[in-house]
């Protein structure tokens, strides 16, 4: 089965902490994560820059590192 690479969807409002002041949320979930490669427990990296938000896995090194273990 091929993997559609693109997603349609929204940026919500989420009430967040003890002031519950409205910060944006990104919800990604459902079957196509894990048919991408993203199973329960993976290891990523999310990273912001010009407008895109780039998730990618990350391999044992990297994730050992980024934990400090």
């Amino acid at each position: 089965m091929e993997i559609k690479k693109n997603r349609h969807l929204k940026v919500y409002g989420q009430r967040n902490g003890y002031n519950y002041q409205e910060v944006p949320t990104i919800v990604l979930k459902g079957k196509w994560l894990k048919d991408a490669g993203f199973d329960i427990g993976t290891d990523i990296m999310v990273e912001c820059e010009n407008g895109r938000i780039t998730v990618r896995i990350l391999n044992k090194s990297e994730a050992l590192m980024d934990s400090g273990k």
